[in-house]
């Protein structure tokens, strides 16, 4: 492995540390202040690590980087791939799944924003809920700066960050939402000669770590008395539970949308999963 050559390093078991890097003397003063507002340890670039994850504070907004200089890889907020509703935008799944009619939506699994953005240019008042405090402030922060930004204003006034728990914060929402998204981080499948997924989610795994039980979570938005919960899955993947009110499936991803009052009165061990002994086959 080349010594600059990060696409093939083992990934951590658990949640890596996160510091802030100021990449240049002139980002030194606004490097302090992430730093002592998220807690995370400030570095200058002579003292970065080549592997480590970084923070950086740039002139386009905050961006985590995947070891030390920016070629290892680089994941962003960017509310500029995004343009408010289309012609095009009915027949995406997604949106046939939250539903095409204006409706406020929780996304409870944001990470760098962008289905929440996207839900926010079909027209929902979207709340996104993140509980990584440094991918919460990526966040927040370009919302900001797209509030000052024409081509984006519109779609980031309709939109919210909590950085939160989600399971925590679903049950207790006021007002009620009527939708809650879910896109759980998948576990980290065996690989062989397969290739790596985009480096968004590598550095999504290396910040948040191993994959978590996504059941509670679900058990959360349920409890939140949201009418509609959707799921996003792998394309080819079982459904996280069952019943399911319907599916849309793009080319890469299957969103399987669920009627929460059809599972009322459903002990969660009631409801079938592909774990569940009582899933038939």
């Amino acid at each position: 492995m080349a010594e600059d050559d990060l696409t093939g390093a083992a990934p951590a078991a658990g949640p890596e540390t996160v510091r802030i890097l100021a990449f240049s003397d002139a980002d030194h003063a606004e490097a302090q202040l992430w730093a002592e507002r998220l807690g995370l340890e400030r570095v200058p670039i002579e003292h970065a690590q080549a592997h480590g994850l970084h923070l950086v504070p740039t002139p386009e907004g905050l961006e985590l980087w995947a070891g030390a200089k920016r070629r290892h890889g680089v994941a962003r907020v960017d509310f500029s791939r995004r343009s408010e509703s289309g012609p095009g935008a009915a027949s995406q799944p997604l949106h046939r799944a939250v539903g095409q009619k204006p409706v406020s939506v929780v996304d409870a699994t944001a990470g760098f924003g962008d289905d929440a953005i996207a839900l926010a240019g079909f027209g929902h008042q979207v709340l996104a809920l993140e509980k990584c405090r440094p991918v919460a402030a990526m966040l927040e922060q370009a919302q900001s700066q797209a509030l000052q930004d024409s081509r984006a204003q519109a779609i980031a006034q309709r939109l919210r960050v909590l950085c939160t728990d989600a399971c925590q914060a679903l049950p207790r929402l006021d007002p009620v939402p009527d939708v809650v998204y879910l896109d759980p981080m998948y576990p980290e499948p065996a690989r062989k000669k397969t290739a790596l997924p985009r480096i968004e989610i590598q550095l999504l795994r290396r910040i948040l770590g191993p994959a978590e039980d996504p059941l509670p979570l679900f058990e959360a938005a349920l409890s939140s008395g949201a009418r509609r919960i959707v799921v996003k899955r792998p394309l080819q993947a079982a459904p996280l539970i069952e019943p399911r009110a319907g599916h849309h499936a793009g080319k890469l991803a299957r969103y399987d949308v669920y009627d929460a009052a059809s599972l009322e009165g459903h002990p969660p061990g009631a409801m079938t999963s592909p774990r569940s002994p009582k899933q038939t086959p």
